[in-house]
């Protein structure tokens, strides 16, 4: 259970998330002045749930799912009716529609349990989903028309609701009113508390040890060569054997002699075994699902069905026991690179389940490779080719990749917070920054500058994978010309977003295609003349063509390349 210093260790995160958006989001200081300590921990809290929950690590983008009326109206001065949604984010990608209410407590009590009564205060909105009757006003009129669209497609979309707090007792996953309500509304209701949040919070990764013990038929050793001294294993353990040697209780951890698995009722997952997983903490994920559904019903068919772990460690001490009947293995400082929802969702099954320890887990079995790798760029490329089977990311997958490591450091000495995957920021909470970027931003502006700004909205995807080596695999990219880019796209959004036009991501991409091949620097005139050239070109086609599909054409560049003198 949390305690009152994770109450105000995430007090301090979230004053962190909020200084950070408000340094790279230019918020008016004036307003900024005006805040409380706890209104700015409040709205940071925001920023730091939807950082968490979401593939978001973008400030920018971040700010625009906040629909919290208290928000807009002391940051944006636009107050517009919330309904108890102060968040939405749309997924596109996975088909998937989150809806967040938050709540944050000034004060910490141990015994306070989250309200039920969230939920009711947020079913106007998603009765306006469901009747497709909008009444609505400001951001959250227009997420509504963008979800009821979505919907009235033939994909098949899921809505997931968070009731998110800094409380420190979630609700009732099994009460009764809860479920009827996701039912009525068809949404899926995960309630986060406290204990989850401090989980998210962990920064650095302590040293995680443990001792299996395992009958010798179950383990296979491999080393690339007879001389080689870093033998690796192949096991086939019981699921009761994982969750021991990846709890949070080092002494369970190191007891291989075990007999009681009663004891492992209460445990829980040790976080710091997933530090180096490419996924970060994904709280919900489609497959838990059929996990759970074979621990249930089938147990005994889930090695046939789960494609296992792959675990490093620094060193793996192997002794024969019973001779030679038994096998144990002492991991020194392991990790699971992959396979870190498998495990977590054991983890929640457990807790949820302690009954099935006896019955159901200790039936199950799975297969672990456990990997002695003390090569960090081994290390690094294990993770991301055999993560790269599964949906995830591929940012994710390049995040600890040398190149991003080594940019990810000279980009910070230049006060610039570069967001490599999801939970890097609290790894610079002592450090002042002028600018945030993730990896995709990035991509995005390399991609523009070799010539291609239509290119870099619809087809993100190709940044971390077959453009990867094209636009991060260069010589210069360690450099004040990566500093300069950086600086000017965050410029060019800053003046984009003070005049009239809408801004889009895209558009400030072909502001900086022009700007970079031209030398000019008077984003000002370059944004009339680019929104005067695309009302121009959606008047001259027949078909009617959205500004966003204007941006995504190649014929479209071609104007802009004519119109600003751009050679190829």
């Amino acid at each position: 259970m949390a305690t009152i210093n994770d109450f105000k260790l995430l007090y301090s995160s979230s004053l962190k998330y909020f200084e950070l958006a408000a340094e790279t989001q230019g918020f008016d200081e004036s307003r900024i002045d005006s805040l409380s300590s706890l209104e700015k921990a409040r709205f940071g809290f925001y920023y730091f749930i939807l950082n968490k929950l979401t593939s978001l690590d973008d400030f920018d983008d971040m700010t625009s799912c906040i629909c919290d009326q208290h928000f807009n109206l002391k940051i944006m001065n636009k107050g517009f009716s919330d309904e108890g949604i102060d968040a939405v984010y749309i997924n596109e990608e996975d088909n998937e529609i989150n809806i967040f209410n938050f709540k944050f407590r000034e004060k910490f009590n141990p015994d306070k349990e989250q309200s039920k009564d969230e939920a009711i205060l947020s079913s106007k909105f998603l009765s306006v989903l469901k009747t497709e009757k909008n009444n609505l006003e400001g951001p959250l009129k227009l997420f509504a028309d963008q979800i009821i669209k979505f919907y009235n497609t033939p994909t098949e979309w899921k809505t997931n609701f968070y009731i998110v707090s800094n409380e420190n007792r979630e609700l009732n996953p099994n009460d009764k009113n809860l479920e009827d309500f996701a039912e009525l509304f068809d949404v899926n209701i995960e309630s986060i508390g406290l204990d989850k949040i401090t989980a998210m919070m962990l920064p650095k990764h302590k040293s995680v040890s443990a001792i299996i013990n395992l009958p010798s038929e179950a383990v296979m050793s491999y080393s690339e060569s007879a001389r080689s001294s870093n033998i690796s294993y192949i096991v086939r353990m019981r699921l009761t054997d994982l969750i021991r040697i990846t709890c949070n209780d080092e002494s369970i951890r190191k007891n291989f002699q075990l007999e009681d698995d009663s004891l492992l009722a209460n445990v829980k997952e040790e976080i710091d075994v997933l530090f180096d997983n490419v996924r970060g903490l994904i709280l919900k994920s489609k497959y838990n699902k059929n996990i759970e559904e074979t621990l249930n019903r089938e147990p005994n068919k889930f090695f046939f069905f789960n494609n296992g772990l792959t675990v490093v460690a620094e060193n793996i001490d192997y002794q024969e026991l019973n001779s030679g009947k038994r096998i144990r293995l002492n991991l020194i400082n392991f990790q699971v690179l992959n396979g870190g929802q498998t495990l977590r969702t054991i983890h929640l099954f457990n807790q949820k389940n302690s009954q099935y320890i006896k019955e159901n887990l200790s039936k199950a079995e799975i297969l672990v490779r456990i990997l002695k790798i003390t090569d960090d760029s081994l290390k690094n490329k294990i993770g991301e080719y055999t993560n790269s089977q599964n949906a995830i990311r591929s940012s994710d997958l390049k995040a600890l990749r040398k190149e991003q490591l080594e940019l990810d450091s000279f980009l910070a000495s230049h006060g610039i917070l570069y967001l490599r995957k999801r939970g890097d920021n609290e790894n610079n909470t002592n450090a002042k920054y002028d600018i945030s970027i993730g990896m995709e931003r990035l991509g995005q502006i390399l991609w523009t500058i070799q010539g291609s700004p239509e290119m870099v909205s619809n087809k993100k995807m190709e940044i971390f994978t077959t453009k990867y080596e094209d636009l991060f695999g260069v010589d210069d990219l360690i450099s004040e010309k990566t500093i300069n880019l950086i600086k000017k796209y965050s410029e060019i959004r800053k003046v984009y977003k003070s005049t009239h036009y809408q801004s889009t991501d895209q558009k400030c991409m072909y502001i900086l295609y022009i700007a970079y091949f031209t030398g000019d620097d008077n984003y000002i005139d370059m944004i009339v003349n680019l929104e005067k050239e695309i009302d121009i070109f959606i008047t001259k086609n027949s078909i009617k063509l959205s500004p966003a599909r204007v941006l995504i054409l190649p014929k479209f560049k071609e104007v802009i390349k004519s119109k600003f003198k751009i050679g190829d």
